[in-house]
């Protein structure tokens, strides 16, 4: 057990506060920062939740890069749709010990895979 990775990351639980058409109004603002966020090497993952008919209700989980929690809740709380007061968030430090990941690139055709 001393190989596992312990990768210290900052998984953000956000939940919707707003009705969905102010939500969609801020969608635009909200993936710019999440779009910043990524080119700034902040940003590991982020998404919506989705139920088995593809519905989604405003809820999402992103997972950040930061020192600590107090940086991860800053960043957190900066998203335009928790500036303007459409989701809440709560945001826990977490540690990748076990998993795989892989990518797969073909560059002749352009393409794309992670699994």
């Amino acid at each position: 057990m001393q190989q596992m990775l312990r990768l210290p990351l900052y998984v953000v639980q956000s939940r919707p506060l707003g009705d969905v058409a102010a939500m969609r109004a801020k969608l635009h603002a909200h993936l710019r920062y999440m779009i910043d966020l990524e080119a700034a090497g902040v940003l590991f993952a982020s998404g919506p939740y989705v139920d088995e008919a593809g519905g989604m209700d405003g809820a999402g989980m992103t997972i950040l890069r930061a020192i600590n929690l107090e940086a991860a809740t800053a960043i957190a709380r900066r998203d335009p749709m928790v500036v303007a007061g459409l989701r809440t968030v709560e945001v826990r430090r977490w540690l990748i010990n076990e998993g795989v990941i892989s990518l797969n690139v073909r560059f002749s055709q352009g393409s794309a895979s992670l699994s």
